[in-house]
């Protein structure tokens, strides 16, 4: 019916959708009007809940929650002249006006009438795109799941597009799950990722009986460890994850188990607002996505993706596709106008084409503007130079009380409980209630998840404003009282986010006392290295220790451990940013006579065996040991190991021995995992050489039961240990067994996503150019040589000039880089120098090759401890030495090498030498000797037999020119 419906003071006209009372126009929203037309249409007959479904919400699904708020809504519009008893509740059946209505025709007015619309809110250019997203819908239900992007501007649309998405996904029956990345403060690591988890368990009804077999999953969702009756289950040790891919694959297998019970959709929102952790587990699950019923959709701002690795693997990946939201055209823009106020004049839209420039967010907010007061000339709609304004302008309709109240909400951030909002404002639930229905009849904030007591600002420039135009006095007040309200629920039991209160403290100072912010901000670190979130870890304590320069008389230990914790968090993805934390560690250290932080930043300096250390890693053991009283046994032991496999010792091997021996004989009775790792680590390295004893053998064996013990500490070391096993068989010439361990190692290294997975992946490429994959290897070091280059990752450099000069004989312009990654350092261990002058010589720089070469002395050579990468190194020395024709370096070059025939030359180089007989038939044939063949046809059997294709075809050659 249309009409002007008349009843007490109200009058409503349905054809322009307005209401006044006593003549003044009601602000209500389009949704409230459309329920009341409804009512007065049919006033004292019943109108079920099906048939407001079906007729205001258009027969969209909408919780038993989300109608009650609908009509509580419409009542507290209503509970004025009309009383409180105009609309009765039929309990299990509907609801009924009960008041006098009379209907008389509408009046002319200045304003259009409004266009129908079967959406509250009109949706317009973007039909294309949600028939897209509808078809990977369809696509999943087909186990052809994937991760769809959609990328944009802030105001651009992104989430009105996933609202319908999940719309029609709710009409489908498709379980629905929902991960916010929150905007304001600190998002906890993989927070998103529990919200998803949790949303799941209860859509799908998940029970015990299904997630109890993935027991780990505890760890992101702590209630999962409840029983029935409210007590805490006792998880299993061996069921702890003990590195982030356990964290991970238990999510794996969670979504795998949902998506078996139905198919899924997940939108994570803000995704660039997501810490570290959610991106790395979303690239996690990209590689699997695939096979699963699964459709996620993340929302994303474009210039927040550049420079960032995880969303560039996630953007990149072949299981996802990446849509971007365009603006607006002209002509979208005039039927989004037509369909909210009518027909107006050509010149409206285009004004407001125009001053929108097509954003979706600043052309809704014209509209609304339009529609409240049209000016007499579209040129004179009142747009401010920038959307904030507009939004100030809607705030500033609000009454006072509504205003502070969204100002202490978006302290809070733009997600905001009721419960807590109530602490930080010190008024009544009622008080808050009637605020915040204002600010819902704007449409500044919404419910979240059909939730009475949860509010969300229905964007984020909303809550910005609200903020930003607070003083910062103010603001400060704020962050001090959420902090307390926080810390208190912490106190009763509740589980609240340490980095939440965190922010609020750090945010609050100088009001709060630092310490305080200290403290959270520490404990937010360790939260989020406990899921091996190192990034947010390390930013976290970076925030403690600024915090802490403002607390009177800090305690140094805490501050140096503070740098020391950080940096060991930064080593796990930024080499480049560790080595000057650990170096202010050891200022820091040293000029307070503080001995422990010194030696654990030093063992930090070399902590590899066989990779080039930090420059000045010698001094500073030595200056460690000269530190540490006697009775230090444990960290003289750690020092001493270290010393044992570092230059000068590691070029001595009676030095070597002795040091090693002093530091079992310190550690024997030490129950610190740290020193006794470290001592077994560098027996295990000295061991590894071409004698056959058991040595290695038992300190492989100590060194896996540590690992077992203690694996959440533990997590780096076991990819060493596939190095050695696999540099190991490559010298025994068995490529299966090597060929597993990278396998092993690269599995650890991935899940860790430590920059020992890169060189893991560098031995994959170059056994396939071993074994004769010539052009498929080279391919791989192209893409890791680049990898290596934009992460920065440490002692690369050196790896890639041999692979460029060496292994792919190219010969690329020496850079400034190289020149300074092939400098010959004090520091160097055996492995390193060798390899050092090995690439001087094959790129033609001689003269620093030789100088290079005869800082060791030929007899000092046969002093060089037998350690993992002795055949190595004789052999790239070998390379060298017959590049430079250094006669007296061969000659005492075949008299070492000659006693471990049947071996191959191979270190932590990687690339193979040949075996020791190819290199006693070349080093032979430049000395003369007439055995030189024989070795040369020898050395060809055993690469042939072991299928080193690389060196068998150099010998073949070589031997058919002769």
């Amino acid at each position: 019916m249309v009409g002007v419906f008349v009843f007490d003071e109200f009058e409503l006209d349905s054809e322009r959708l307005t209401l006044t009372r006593a003549g003044a126009p009601v602000r209500v929203d389009t949704q409230t009007v459309r329920l009341l037309e409804l009512f007065l249409g049919r006033s004292g007959e019943l109108v079920t809940k099906e048939e407001l479904t079906s007729l205001v919400w258009d027969g969209r699904a909408i919780s038993e929650s989300a109608l009650t708020v609908a009509i509580a809504r419409l009542r507290r519009v209503l509970d004025t002249a009309a009383g409180p008893d105009c609309l009765v509740t039929v309990h299990g059946r509907g609801y009924r006006f009960v008041r006098p209505v009379v209907v008389r025709k509408p009046s002319s007015s200045a304003l259009p009438p409004a266009k129908r619309s079967t959406l509250s809110r009109p949706f317009v250019g973007r039909e294309p795109l949600l028939s897209q997203l509808h078809s990977a819908l369809r696509d999943a239900k087909s186990q052809q799941g994937q991760i769809i992007v959609l990328k944009g501007e802030a105001g651009i649309g992104k989430t009105r597009v996933t609202e319908m998405l999940v719309r029609d996904a709710a009409v489908e029956q498709m379980p629905v799950a929902i991960g916010q990345c929150r905007e304001a403060g600190d998002t906890p690591p993989l927070w998103p990722i529990v919200q998803v988890v949790r949303e799941l368990i209860n859509r799908l009804a998940i029970d015990e009986s299904v997630w109890s077999r993935i027991p780990t999953l505890a760890t992101l969702v702590p209630e999962l460890r409840l029983d029935r009756d409210g007590h805490t289950r006792q998880v299993e040790h061996s069921n702890r994850p003990s590195n982030k891919h356990v964290v991970f694959d238990s999510v794996a297998r969670f979504l795998a188990l949902a998506s078996d019970l139905s198919p899924c959709l997940i939108v994570l929102d803000d995704i660039h607002r997501a810490d570290d952790a959610t991106l790395e587990l979303v690239s996690y699950l990209s590689d699997e996505i695939g096979r699963r019923r699964i459709v996620l959709v993340a929302t994303l701002r474009p210039y927040q993706a550049a420079d960032h690795e995880q969303l560039t693997r996630i953007l990149g990946h072949r299981n996802s596709s990446v849509v971007t939201l365009q603006r607006l055209s002209e002509a979208e823009v005039e039927q989004y106008v037509e369909t909210v106020v009518g027909h107006p004049e050509p010149g409206w839209s285009r004004t407001i084409f125009a001053k929108s420039e097509g954003n979706p967010f600043f052309m809704t907010q014209l509209v609304w503007s339009m529609s409240q007061a049209l000016p007499a000339e579209p040129e004179t709609l009142a747009f401010p130079e920038v959307a904030l304004d507009v939004v100030r302008r809607r705030m500033a309709q609000l009454s006072a009380p509504a205003r502070e109240t969204l100002a202490q909400a978006a302290a809070i951030g733009r997600f905001f409980g009721l419960s807590l909002l109530v602490q930080v404002s010190n008024r009544s639930i009622a008080e808050l209630t009637a605020d915040l229905d204002e600010a819902l009849s704007s449409d500044l904030v919404a419910h979240r998840h059909d939730s009475l007591s949860e509010f969300v600002f229905s964007h984020e420039l909303l809550r910005e404003v609200a903020y930003d135009d607070m003083p910062r006095a103010k603001r400060r007040e704020l962050h001090l009282v959420i902090a307390r309200a926080l810390e208190a629920r912490v106190l009763a039991g509740e589980s609240i986010p340490p980095s939440d209160l965190a922010h609020h403290f750090r945010s609050a100072v100088p009001l709060s006392d630092p310490r305080k912010a200290v403290e959270w901000c520490i404990k937010a670190g360790t939260a989020s290295a406990e899921i091996f979130a190192y990034a947010d870890g390390a930013r976290f304590l970076g925030y403690a220790r600024e915090m802490l320069e403002l607390v009177e008389s800090a305690s140094p230990r805490l501050r140096i451990n503070l740098a020391l914790r950080q940096a060991l968090f930064v080593r796990a993805y930024s080499t480049s940013r560790f080595v000057p934390l650990i170096q202010n560690v050891i200022q820091l250290a040293r000029a307070q006579n503080m001995v422990d932080p010194v030696v654990r930043a030093t063992m930090l300096l070399n902590p590899y065996p066989g990779f080039e250390p930090v420059s000045g890693s010698s001094d500073a053991l030595q200056l460690a040991l000269e530190l540490l009283p006697p009775t230090a046994t444990a960290f003289r032991a750690a020092v001493l190991a270290r010393q044992a496999i570092t230059a000068p010792a590691a070029f001595d091997v009676r030095a070597s021995e002795q040091k090693l021996v002093a530091a079992a004989a310190l550690v024997e009775s030490s129950t610190d995992v740290a020193d006794r790792y470290n001592v077994l680590l560098s027996q295990l390295y000295l061991a590894g050489g071409p004698a056959k004893n058991g040595s290695a053998q038992a300190a492989e064996a100590a060194l896996t039961e540590m690992f077992c013990e203690h694996a959440s500490l533990m997590t780096v070391p076991p990819i060493l240990l596939e190095i050695q096993r696999a540099i190991r068989s490559l010298q025994a010439g068995d490529l299966p067994a090597m060929r597993l361990a990278i396998e092993r190692g690269e599995a650890r290294g991935r899940a860790l996503d430590s920059e020992l997975h890169w060189y893991l992946q560098r031995f994959h490429a170059l056994a396939r150019i071993d074994a004769g994959d010539h052009v498929g290897g080279e391919q791989c070091l192209t893409r890791l040589h680049a990898l290596a280059n934009d992460q920065a990752i440490a002692g690369a450099s050196l790896f890639c000039s041999f692979d460029q000069l060496v292994v792919l004989a190219r010969a690329p312009t020496i850079s400034p880089t190289w020149t300074q990654a092939l400098e010959i350092r004090p520091d160097d261990p055996p492995g390193i120098w060798s390899l050092k002058v090995r690439v001087l010589a094959a790129a033609g720089l001689f003269d620093r090759a030789l100088s290079g070469l005869t800082r060791v002395r030929v007899e000092q050579l046969a002093e060089l401890p037998h350690d993992r990468d002795y055949l190595g190194t004789l052999g790239t020395l070998a390379r060298a030495a017959l590049t430079l024709r250094s006669i007296e370096y061969c000659a005492a070059l075949f008299d070492l090498l000659l006693p471990h025939r049947g071996s191959f030359a191979a270190n932590l180089a990687f690339a193979c030498e040949g075996s020791v007989s190819q290199l006693l038939g070349l080093l032979g044939r430049a000395l003369g000797r007439c055995d030189a063949r024989a070795h040369l046809e020898r050395g060809l059997l055993e690469c042939e037999r072991s299928g080193l294709v690389r060196c068998a075809t150099e010998l073949r050659l070589l031997l058919e020119r002769k």
